[in-house]
């Protein structure tokens, strides 16, 4: 199971750095056509501070995602007697679906 893991983490870091690449390759594209390039040969001739608006407006637009994805989160409503366990609530409920 830690094997599997690691894979998918590696796998998914893999994928969002490729997707990075293209998306900075995208933006810099762009604004080469319209004048300085993002990242030039030289950094005094080149544009950072377009780079820094681009990652501040990914951030802000993954921050409305997940603020959407988690206000339409609902939890799972376990019925249980203060008794028990939680552990033993979800044996119980796995038990009672299966019957």
């Amino acid at each position: 199971m830690r094997s599997l893991g690691i894979a998918l983490y590696l796998s998914v870091n893999g994928a969002a750095n490729f997707i990075s690449s293209l998306l900075i390759t995208i933006g810099g594209s762009y604004h080469r056509k319209n004048g300085k390039s993002w990242l030039g040969k030289d950094l005094n001739s080149s544009r950072l501070d377009y780079f820094y608006w681009w990652l501040a407006i990914m951030t802000a637009v993954n921050l409305c995602v997940n603020v959407i994805v988690a206000r339409n989160y609902s939890y799972k409503n376990v019925h249980c007697k203060a008794a028990m366990s939680v552990a033993d609530c979800d044996d119980r409920d796995n038990h009672e679906a299966m019957t």
